[in-house]
């Protein structure tokens, strides 16, 4: 199960993004102008649970940066203090936003990056404690 998957696919869910057009998991494709993408940063294991603490990470990029910075705003705002979710291969406990939204600069293309991270804990539907 990849949690970052499993956050795309919610946020998918909740937003007007699809996964694989506008919406991606890893890194955007070759020449999008607009459109997030979701990275698995960190994680750890509970010893003597089934529970995983990660850390994802969830970047905006868009030619227009007032519309990409209110775009991963209202998603970071969804995102934020959400508990009690489940996904098709996740029980999510928690998600708590532990960054504000960040600029990265601008790429070769003059779209601007946003980014943020968020604290997930959670537990792959697979795994039985």
């Amino acid at each position: 199960m990849d949690i970052a998957y499993e956050i795309a696919k919610y946020i998918e869910d909740s937003f007007s993004y699809t996964l694989g057009t506008d919406l991606f998991v890893g890194t955007l494709p070759t020449g999008t102008d607009t459109g997030i993408f979701v990275i698995r940063n960190t994680g750890e294991l509970a010893m003597y649970s089934p529970i995983t603490k990660t850390v994802v990470d969830v970047y905006y990029k868009d030619t227009n940066s007032s519309r990409g910075m209110a775009n991963l705003t209202a998603i970071k705002l969804f995102m934020h203090r959400m508990i009690d979710t489940d996904t098709e291969n996740a029980v999510i406990y928690s998600m708590l936003a532990i960054s504000d939204i960040e600029d990265m600069g601008r790429d070769q293309q003059m779209a601007q990056l946003y980014k943020f991270s968020i604290d997930i804990m959670h537990r792959d539907k697979s795994v039985i404690s």
